[in-house]
């Protein structure tokens, strides 16, 4: 592959990628299948989901969510808060995203004023 993949795929990163999919949110619940096979193997490393804020409306993605929180073994879920999708994002997941990011600017301002 001469180029980067806009989703995981096996041809760009065999080593990380071990399946090849289309929509971002799978990537909770597929982690949760992979949290599943690993704890019956009796593994503790941990697995890691990476998720845009824009894919978090999307039911797949809560139900990982709900699954990952019920195993409750080693996992990492990276949300890529980037205030970015195909449409506008609406509901109150997004504006208490949007809160956050707004508070963290509003700290990251403070501490450089404070460090100046």
């Amino acid at each position: 592959m001469d180029r980067i993949s806009g989703y995981s795929s096996p041809l760009e990163s065999p080593e990380y990628d071990n399946f090849e999919i289309g929509h971002t949110s799978t990537s909770v619940a597929l982690s949760a299948g992979l949290m599943k096979g690993r704890d019956i193997q009796g593994g503790k490393e941990n697995v890691i989901a990476v998720i845009g804020d824009g894919s978090l409306s999307g039911g797949e993605a809560f139900e990982g969510l709900n699954i990952v929180g019920e195993l409750g073994t080693n996992a990492i879920v990276v949300v890529n808060d980037n205030d970015m999708s195909i449409a506008e994002n609406h509901g109150g997941l997004y504006k208490h995203l949007r809160e956050l990011r707004e508070s963290m600017v509003r700290v990251r301002k403070t501490t450089s004023v404070r460090s100046a």
